[in-house]
């Protein structure tokens, strides 16, 4: 009898744990922030899960997606544009996606004062609180 209760004890604590594992690399916190300069709002993205497991590779995927993103277009603004920019981001949650955007007025080498928008939504949420999302 006391084997079975034991033997049952471990069996809950196993499934907590692998439960535990489970939602942590698929549920991580993932916040924002903005820095810069040069006219340039940059976007920062940090992110943690719980008791530090790994994240599930779809979200691996969608935080690589996202760096490759913010990279490609800082480096835009960077080599095909001068100064004077004024170029912020803002985002949006919506039915469990993230959209982040980058807007503002650049100059082109040429001296032109342009338009820039470039948006991209991706497959997680971000922490609600993030001031990033207007």
């Amino acid at each position: 009898m006391k084997k079975n209760i034991v033997l049952s004890g471990i069996i809950v604590i196993l499934l907590f744990i692998v439960i535990g594992y489970a939602y942590s690399s698929n549920n991580p916190n993932i916040r924002l922030g903005v820095g810069g300069g040069h006219g340039i709002e940059v976007i920062h993205l940090a992110y943690s899960t719980y008791f530090n497991v790994p994240v599930s590779r779809e979200i691996e995927a969608n935080i690589k997606e996202f760096g490759d993103w913010n990279d490609a277009v800082i480096s835009e603004l960077m080599n095909e544009t001068v100064e004077p920019r004024n170029i912020e981001v803002s985002g949006e949650v919506v039915d469990g996606k993230t959209t982040l955007r980058y807007e503002g007025i650049y100059t082109s080498k040429d001296g032109q004062s342009l338009e820039y928008l470039e948006e991209k939504t991706f497959d997680f949420v971000l922490v609600p609180q993030d001031e990033l999302l207007k």
